[in-house]
């Protein structure tokens, strides 16, 4: 798995290439979490090249969604290949987390 983040004025866009899994999903969870300890409350989940998402991804979205929402920001994904994204429908998360085809989009719901 690779992540990388890039500032994008008050929004932290985060790319995640690879699988979301329960042997990375501790990784993702240590950056996200910085990303929000470091001020970035409203952050935008570039999911375009994930691979594949088991339930310990969908637990860490659910997780990073309240922490930044406790914080008063959001969490936003983008371009989610339809796997994932049919994974997100099926366990509930595409009615209490927006979903955006393009980051573009996804920055200017913050707005």
């Amino acid at each position: 798995m690779d992540i990388h983040v890039e500032q994008h004025g008050e929004v932290a866009v985060v790319s995640i290439a690879g699988d979301i899994d329960a042997l990375t999903a501790d990784e993702a969870s240590a950056f996200l979490n910085a990303q929000l300890d470091g001020g970035s409350e409203q952050l935008v989940l570039d999911m375009g090249q994930v691979k594949f998402m088991s339930s310990a991804g969908i637990r860490l979205l659910l997780v990073i969604l309240r922490k930044s929402r406790e914080q008063g920001g959001d969490l936003r994904l983008a371009q989610a290949p339809p796997g994932i994204a049919r994974t997100l429908e099926i366990a509930g998360l595409a009615r209490i987390l927006e979903v955006y085809p393009s980051v573009d989009e996804a920055l200017a719901s913050f707005v």
